[in-house]
């Protein structure tokens, strides 16, 4: 469902030797062939190409609309050849079953997999990140204590740690920046 819409279509002058109508054959069908082919090597679907113009110095016709050198209007042609594409596709086909139960088949599936996240919760992660909890809460201690003897070898009293809220708030305050 791809409509090649070609921009510039009101090129008032073509390359030499060229007239309007061969040289926005010769980009099409350029464009067609760089169009990577699916469905196979043999199927290359026949892509339909709109030459637009939208430009102020594009000519318009007596009645306002912009219309191309060859005096073919585009908007028309655009619209045509949207509609074309559209008709061209295979219809809905409604299925009053799957709008009683659109994932029946795979139900039985949803307690299994919600048993395999409890359990990868439970085995893994959660031991994974209780570990990491309580590294930090060593490396802390152990600066904590680092502090204590510095500031005891100084002279000056016990280092002020901070209460769990406190530091909250504190690191809080200097995320923010």
């Amino acid at each position: 469902r791809t409509v090649l819409a070609l921009t510039h279509g009101g090129l008032a002058t073509t390359p030499p030797g060229t007239d309007f109508g061969g040289y926005a054959s010769q980009r099409v069908r350029s464009l067609r062939r760089a169009v990577p082919a699916g469905r196979g090597p043999f199927f290359r679907p026949e892509l339909p190409a709109v030459l637009v113009e939208n430009s102020a110095e594009c000519a318009t016709d007596p009645s306002g609309r912009r219309v191309l050198p060859d005096s073919s209007v585009w908007v028309q042609e655009l619209a045509a050849t949207l509609v074309d594409v559209a008709l061209k596709g295979r219809p809905y086909v409604y299925r009053p079953s799957m709008t009683r139960r659109p994932n029946h088949s795979w139900r039985w599936a949803v307690p299994l997999l919600a048993a395999g996240q409890a359990a990868l919760w439970l085995k893994v992660l959660k031991p994974v990140m209780d570990k990491d909890e309580e590294r930090l809460a060593q490396q802390d201690e152990f600066v904590w204590r680092a502090k204590g003897i510095e500031r005891q070898r100084l002279g000056i009293g016990a280092p002020l740690r901070p209460s769990k809220e406190n530091a909250w708030r504190l690191e809080q305050m200097y995320e923010d920046d």
